[in-house]
């Protein structure tokens, strides 16, 4: 029961956040083609981003849940917050390499000008995007760890559906930013979620420190 409502509650997390993403698409289709393929130029270089914090983020999950099998809520502390160094630095070397490169980049998948241009204006919104998207990797991860399913699905269908989804549909139709507002809302969902992801596990974690045997 306990590993079917912990594997349930990580599914609908994965699936809330890959919906975010799946369903702006849709939005973005609505500006035209130079949009389009803009869009998919730049979160394809994002995509490689998240598998590498995603990897990391994975063993977050495994140092915590492993310390808190023993018992030793210290060391599960000192391995969230090594994940997250880990995890941030990694973030800033990317972000540094989009900012010097974004403009290269999108010549490697077209030499249409115009979408050069914009994917490159997008790879600049996307330097804000990766501490955000580190920050929600290594606190979901940690929350795995301590088997907190419920924490991830509230946290994520608020992060995601409640704010950053109407926040890409508002910015997309109600001003002139186009993609670039749709830009802007994925760094605001993904830094809430990692915010909301990292109160809850400390508050889970305090919660734990009463608990017997705990060391």
């Amino acid at each position: 029961h306990e590993l079917f409502r912990n594997g349930m509650g990580m599914g609908i997390q994965m699936g809330l956040e890959t919906a975010l993403f799946s369903i702006s698409v849709i939005f973005v289709g609505w500006m035209g083609e130079i949009s389009l393929a803009a869009h998919h130029i730049a979160i394809t270089i994002q995509t490689i981003g998240f598998m590498t914090y995603y990897g990391l983020g994975g063993a977050v999950a495994l140092r915590v849940s492993g310390f808190l099998g023993r018992r030793q809520l210290k060391r599960s502390y000192v391995a969230t917050t090594t994940g997250r160094h880990l995890l941030l630095f990694t973030a800033c070397c990317l972000a540094v390499l989009l900012g010097i490169f974004r403009n290269q980049i999108p010549e490697l998948f077209t030499d249409n000008p115009q979408v050069v241009a914009l994917a490159s204006l997008l790879l600049l919104i996307g330097i804000a995007y990766q501490p955000a998207d580190a920050l929600q990797v290594c606190y979901s991860n940690a929350l795995r760890g301590i088997g907190d399913a419920n924490g991830l699905t509230l946290t994520s269908f608020l992060a995601y559906f409640v704010v950053a989804l109407p926040l890409c549909y508002a910015l997309s139709r109600f001003t002139q930013l186009g993609a670039i507002g749709i830009w802007i809302a994925y760094p605001v969902g993904l830094l809430l979620a990692g915010i909301l992801y990292a109160l809850r596990f400390y508050a889970r974690m305090n919660i734990l420190k009463n608990a017997p045997h705990i060391t």
